[in-house]
């Protein structure tokens, strides 16, 4: 059975969401005024990173993974993977908006794909990696696309 919680506190353990930016943010998307609150550190405020880390830009975040940590937890989390409530999905490379609906938030979507890209399980698809920037990116990643390329159980 697919636990959720278990996968929440694997991802506690070995992700931390870092922001791009400034902590408060406002622009305008469309006709719309949009204020962003990144309540959590920069890449330039972490304190003893350590040499085993590995950063993932997410387009909107970065996160960083503690691999030591990410390959203790690698078998739980590939279980985790195996007893996913729609496995077509997952291996059709989800976006963050699908997976965050599935494990019950966007945010920690992110720190899902991180991890998994980090274990080498999927690349991470951004903007970026289509080659588009500025606006068009953000307009991009704010329709869904960020996204792992997807997972298929083994045999």
């Amino acid at each position: 059975m697919f636990d959720r919680d278990k996968l929440w506190r694997i991802i506690g353990e070995c992700c931390v969401p870092l922001r791009k930016g400034e902590v408060v943010e406002a622009k305008q998307v469309g006709n719309l005024n949009v204020t962003t609150i990144n309540d959590f550190p920069s890449e330039d405020e972490l304190v003893g990173g350590l040499s085993t880390d590995v950063i993932v830009d997410l387009h909107f975040i970065k996160v960083l993974v503690d691999t030591v940590i990410a390959e203790k937890r690698r078998e739980e989390f590939i279980e985790i993977l195996n007893q996913w409530p729609e496995p077509e999905v997952l291996a059709g490379g989800p976006s963050y908006m699908t997976v965050g609906g599935t494990i019950g938030d966007q945010g920690a979507a992110f720190q899902f794909f991180a991890l998994g890209a980090a274990l080498d399980i999927w690349k991470v698809i951004t903007p970026a990696t289509f080659g588009a920037t500025g606006a068009q990116a953000d307009q991009l990643a704010g329709s869904g696309y960020i996204m792992c390329s997807g997972y298929t159980k083994a045999g």
